[in-house]
């Protein structure tokens, strides 16, 4: 179960980031589209009465994720006992889950008032007899930092999941369309794992090997529970707070800022875990690979976010009418706190990879304490207050996962700051050319339509952010673009001559 290990783990990583970043991109594209033709084809009554369901197998489902498979990847030496011991323990958790929702079912129909209800979670639950089968498959594939495999599992995932919800409402299966798509896409999800991880099971369980990876995975579940938390209480508060009305303003700012941050921190910071993991007793090694890590994520994500903020007025009125004018503020300063809620990803993720996941937990209590705290202090300024508080909290966490990584890690501040610099003047750039842009648009053309203003203020911010990657004299943002181009791009493009000169020139310069 151990392969050799890359002598440039560094290079790995940032491949690694880049093409998490691809897989998730790639699924939005596919999940996009399935969403807005949902939203034509189901009634928001039959969303409602799916999502009620759904909402209650998600978090049995964080109930039920007790941390092992991380154990397996972050572990420098695993064997079959291990794999055997915590496949076992996913198939009886899954199976106790499954007896637990489906015996709970009848009291959330009732606590909803929805008798539909039933059906749904009843069905969802299926999925706790699925998804322990291919727990130690993908921790397989992590380890082996298997990134094209996990990316096509995802795909397929995703492909099923949106091409069968679609089917089945247009067929007129109501709210049940989006809970047997589900259960599809985690079938197709564990098959694919299996077959891509080439993993044969075995059952079994090692008093030996659950001692060793019982503490770091006690850890995760603790640390995936308070993550669950933070990501759903400002919901309820801003609801109890501010009624109805004022949670739908704030959940459509938070929902469109945690669709782009879902993607940028689901794969990145698993990647760099296995990495990390790997040199854990490195530190020189270590600090160099974070360092390449941090720049390739930051350079992904400050301009994605910069955009945003820039754009939002056009962008929220575009995609969702006049009606919601009022997010854009909260959604702007939310934006913000996506940039540092992506590096405490990969804070978190270099920090469990040395072992210090308690350290972890702690933190992460303090800043689901901070959300509820902050937004009840910031109550007088609305929607935009709990935004605020929202910010101010991941600011102080952001604060203190740092603190932890730089002792943790024996990182020095330098280590810390200066691989995210070119990213923040790129993304500050690219706010400049998007503002500039509309200011000319504006200034040639009377009364703009705003899906025109939209549409060039993202081909200008992109093209000039692309010329940035491309030309700007950094050594690290040379080598992160040369790097990964030379991964990911297709063959034929490899070989055009202009991209070998180019390459060729990044590299000697």
């Amino acid at each position: 179960m151990n392969r050799a290990q890359p002598k440039d783990l560094g290079k790995l990583a940032k491949r690694g980031v880049a093409w998490s970043f691809v897989r998730e991109g790639v699924t939005e594209i596919v999940l996009f589209p399935a969403s807005m033709l949902l939203a034509r084809l189901l009634t928001p009554r039959e969303f409602g009465i799916a999502a009620a369901g759904l909402f209650f197998s998600q978090l049995a489902m964080k109930l039920g994720e007790l941390g092992f498979n991380a154990a397996i990847v972050r572990s420098k030496v695993i064997d079959q006992t291990h794999l055997a011991t915590v496949f076992t323990i996913n198939l009886i958790v899954g199976f106790v889950m499954f007896l637990t929702l489906t015996a709970c079912a009848p009291w959330i129909a009732a606590f909803y008032n929805v008798p539909e209800t039933l059906n749904v979670v009843r069905v969802s639950a299926l999925g706790f007899l699925i998804s322990p089968l291919g727990g130690v498959p993908a921790a397989t594939l992590a380890r082996n930092m298997q990134f094209r495999k996990t990316a096509s599992v995802d795909w397929f995932q995703s492909l099923t999941f949106a091409a069968g919800a679609v089917l089945l409402a247009w067929r007129g299966y109501s709210y049940m369309s989006p809970v047997y798509a589900k259960i599809a896409a985690v079938m197709v999800q564990t098959v694919s794992r299996i077959a891509f991880a080439r993993w044969r099971p075995s059952l079994g369980i090692s008093k030996q090997a659950l001692r060793e990876i019982f503490p770091f995975g006690a850890g995760m579940h603790a640390k995936r529970l308070l993550d669950y938390a933070a990501n759903h209480l400002d919901n309820v508060v801003v609801g109890k707070l501010f009624g109805m009305a004022a949670l739908g303003i704030y959940d459509k700012a938070f929902s469109t800022m945690s669709r782009v941050l879902t993607r940028f921190n689901t794969g990145g910071p698993l990647v760099s875990f296995r990495i990390f993991a790997i040199i854990q007793d490195q530190p020189e090694r270590f600090a160099r690979a974070y360092a390449r890590v941090i720049t390739a994520a930051a350079l992904m994500v400050f301009p994605i976010f910069a955009l945003l903020i820039a754009v939002a007025p056009h962008l929220i009125a575009v995609l969702f009418g006049e009606r919601w004018r009022p997010a854009v503020l909260p959604f702007q300063v939310l934006c913000v706190a996506g940039c540092f809620r992506v590096l405490n990803a990969y804070a978190g993720s270099a920090i469990q990879a040395v072992g210090w996941i308690w350290s972890q937990v702690s933190r992460q209590i303090l800043y689901t304490i901070l959300i509820v705290v902050t937004i009840v202090v910031f109550r007088a300024f609305g929607v935009a207050g709990a935004a605020a508080g929202v910010l101010l909290s991941t600011l102080v966490m952001t604060a203190t996962m740092h603190v932890l990584l730089k002792r943790a890690a024996k990182l020095t501040w330098a280590d810390i700051v200066r691989p995210v610099m070119p990213a923040t003047v790129g993304g500050l750039a690219v706010i400049a050319v998007a503002l500039l842009t509309e200011w000319g648009l504006r200034a040639v053309v009377t009364a703009p339509k705003e899906p025109l203003i939209l549409v060039l203020q993202m081909i200008a911010a992109g093209v000039f952010y692309a010329a940035f990657l491309l030309f700007v004299p950094l050594r690290d943002v040379r080598a992160v673009v040369s790097e990964v181009a030379s991964d990911m791009l297709p063959r034929t493009i490899r070989r055009h001559h202009l991209v070998q000169r180019y390459l060729i020139a990044r590299a000697a310069a």
